[in-house]
């Protein structure tokens, strides 16, 4: 992804890349392709895949690339916001579906980021579930990926970083509420919400980074205290 992306394009990456399935995504490309291809006929990158106006390989060769790669082609022929729309209408009918357990699992996910996560240091979480997985923040795409680790049995005690939160459902469930779910509390000190897109203020930003790394520093010493 490149640093340019809006709040909104990449909350449609993150859409795109962990709830929306491979039919949906072949879909989505294969409405772009056909309310624009005369001017992919015309592109020089997708001119090969485009054979007797036979679309099928074009659509296959899109809808298995990455996002940022999607919306860069389709940007080059003034076709972004009409694959950005597909993506939002996806998106609508994905949240409508949601049912009272999906809000309920969304609900005790973000209660467990912002337990977890409060200051930079070292945090450590019993496992308490066998089917619990750990999520993963990206300052880079600032998004949630899942990680999985051999620790995760029930009993063991796991020591996460503040990019990482321990939440007791399984892999293929989460995975579903991945874009739904809560920032890390720390991403809004980040060099790339303040510095790169200029997400809120510049000074509240350091300010608060500031402290936090305070309140880090006082945290490790009442661990070490009491280890």
């Amino acid at each position: 992804m490149t640093e340019e992306f809006t709040i909104q394009e990449r909350t449609y990456y993150c859409i795109w890349n962990n709830n929306l399935s491979p039919e949906t995504k072949k879909d989505i490309v294969s409405r772009v392709v056909e309310q624009t291809h005369t001017k992919l006929k015309e592109y020089w990158k997708l001119r090969d895949f485009i054979k007797n106006d036979d679309y099928t390989r074009l659509i296959n060769f899109l809808s298995s690339k990455y996002f940022s790669y999607l919306l860069e082609v389709f940007n080059d022929i003034d076709a972004g916001d009409l694959f950005l729309s597909n993506i939002e209408y996806e998106l609508i009918k994905f949240t409508s579906g949601l049912t009272e357990d999906d809000i309920q699992i969304i609900l005790k996910i973000n209660d467990e980021i912002k337990r977890q996560i409060q200051t930079y240091a070292y945090h450590e979480e019993l496992v308490e579930n066998t089917k619990s997985i750990i999520i993963v923040w990206s300052n880079g795409c600032a998004c949630w990926n899942t990680y999985s680790t051999k620790e995760i049995k029930k009993g063991n005690t796991v020591k996460l970083d503040a990019s990482m939160v321990l939440v007791p459902f399984p892999r293929n469930k989460v995975i579903k509420y991945l874009c739904l779910i809560d920032q890390n509390p720390l991403y809004k000190y980040s060099f790339e919400a303040i510095y790169q897109r200029g997400e809120g203020s510049f000074l509240e930003g350091v300010l608060g980074w500031m402290s936090k790394v305070t309140e880090t520093e006082e945290y490790r010493k009442m661990q070490e205290k009491y280890s």
